[in-house]
């Protein structure tokens, strides 16, 4: 027997915060809707919200660091573990800094386009 369950939680695809309502199927998501409760979104939810599951699913969704091991535009790649793509970031974010200086770095992330449903 399937257990069911329904999570409230927030989307976290844009800076907004819109309330979902995630239903699990013995502990994985299976359908998500916006929460009508939620005082931002008031239910709605964008198209990227909307894809969530198909994000989360889909065979093709990276699971796992890659390293780029030919020439830039080839498309050639190797697997690597968290803690070498982690220490790889820090460590060119540590040389831009000492050679740029701290201004030189600014981390960025997208926004949403509207609050439109489907």
């Amino acid at each position: 027997m399937v257990e069911r369950d329904v999570v409230r939680s927030t989307c976290g695809l844009c800076l907004v915060g819109c309330g979902v309502l995630i239903y699990l199927d013995d502990g994985w998501p299976v359908k998500l809707e916006g929460d009508n409760d939620c005082p931002v979104s008031k239910g709605l939810l964008c198209p990227k919200g909307l894809a969530s599951l198909e994000y989360l699913y889909h065979p093709d969704r990276l699971k796992h660091p890659l390293k780029r091991v030919g020439q830039k535009g080839q498309g050639m790649w190797q697997q690597i573990s968290w803690d070498e793509a982690l220490g790889t970031i820090a460590a060119r974010m540590a040389s831009v800094k000492k050679n740029q200086g701290a201004e030189s770095v600014a981390p960025l992330r997208g926004s949403h386009k509207g609050m439109q449903e489907l």
